[in-house]
């Protein structure tokens, strides 16, 4: 006689595990829900992109002009030959150091501290002309002056503002994006001329700094030279006749010498002096502007299509989860698990305000 195996019987408290089968079983069981949130997502999406305003961009382009390498080594090679080293003085910085200038608080806070006049010809705005700073435009809620020029800054630097390099020729580039065309063009070709300025203002700065080095080495150059001169004549004057002397002779050369030392030194002091002179009030470009700040003839692209696929997707995995979420309470609920009457009674008196006409109709009757 064969009995038949017994089967242990399931715990009504323990939920089942999930096989791959169920998986597919519970999205076609909770279909409205996962297509409902997937045609959700992509709906909400699909009509922010369309509601949205138009970005316009403006792009510009510029490359630093180096210092001349005799230019630039002169005044270190003079300073060498006293004995100090002073590194590159060059002012002319790479392409690299110019793309992280352009993102700055020094450059960006003249931006957002300028005032810009805005035409709403579209009606967006609903404020017709707008005249103010970018805080004005963004309609920035804070109040204090200091909190508002930093929510503009960071609007420039996070949103609106990108920088590009390319490493093989130099050249920087920007891109302004606004919902704004003039505003878009006017960002930029203010950046540029910020930029401009600050390299002028570093160029005329530094020179400053090297005519007063060697406008104070000069004076001592000259008192060297003077000295020198004055030994030589006091030897010539006591020692009228010292060809005859081998002692004197050497004597004379020496000091003749260290006055040709000091005259070579003296000539060359004077006329760095000078060029570090007309450096201080040089306002010559600085940077070569390869294309001006222009307004791209077509706003940029809404990329409906990338966006409601997306929209699709994220729709899809939370329709999944959400189904997933149901049936997994649905299986508590025929359990009747002690967790599962607990969060459903914290429900129940949760909603129990929201409930008010329906609970006043079951009174009544």
């Amino acid at each position: 006689m064969t009995t038949n195996p017994q089967v242990p019987e399931r715990d009504p408290s323990v939920a089942e595990p999930v096989n791959l089968l169920e998986l597919v079983a519970i999205q076609l069981r909770f279909r409205r829900t996962v297509v409902g949130w997937t045609v959700g997502c992509a709906v909400v999406i699909a009509s922010w992109t369309l509601l949205g305003p138009r970005v316009w961009t403006a792009t510009a382009s510029f490359v630093p002009q180096s210092v001349p390498a005799q230019a630039a080594s002169q005044f270190s090679a003079l300073a060498g030959r006293f004995g100090l080293s002073l590194g590159s003085v060059d002012a002319g910085q790479s392409p690299e150091f110019y793309a992280q200038l352009v993102r700055t608080d020094r450059i960006l806070r003249f931006v957002a501290l300028d005032t810009f006049r805005l035409v709403d010809t579209t009606g967006l705005l609903a404020r017709g002309t707008v005249v103010g700073d970018l805080a004005e435009l963004l309609k920035v809620e804070d109040t204090a002056s200091d909190l508002r020029v930093h929510d503009a800054i960071k609007w420039l630097r996070e949103d609106a503002l990108r920088v590009s390099v390319e490493n093989e020729t130099g050249v920087v580039r920007l891109a302004v994006s606004t919902e704004w065309p003039d505003v878009s063009v006017q960002i930029a070709s203010q950046i540029v001329d910020l930029v401009h300025r600050f390299n002028l203002d570093q160029r005329q700065t530094q020179a400053r700094s090297e005519r007063e080095f060697i406008e104070e080495r000069l004076a001592e150059a000259r008192n060297e030279l003077a000295a020198a001169e004055n030994e030589l004549a006091e030897f010539l004057r006591n020692n009228r006749s010292f060809q005859n002397s081998p002692a004197l002779a050497f004597e004379h050369d020496r000091r003749q010498r260290e006055v040709m030392l000091r005259q070579e030194i003296y000539a060359t002091l004077a006329q760095s002096y000078e060029e570090a002179r007309i450096s201080e009030v040089r306002n010559t470009p600085v940077l070569t502007v390869i294309e001006e700040a222009l307004l791209s003839v077509e706003p940029a692209r809404r990329r409906l299509a990338l966006k409601g696929m997306l929209g699709l997707v994220m729709g899809a995995i939370i329709g999944a989860g959400v189904a997933y979420l149901q049936e997994y309470m649905r299986r508590q609920r025929q359990a009747g698990t002690a967790d599962y009457e607990m969060v459903a009674g914290l429900w129940r008196e949760t909603t129990r305000p929201f409930r008010f006409g329906r609970g006043r109709k079951a009174v009544d009757s």
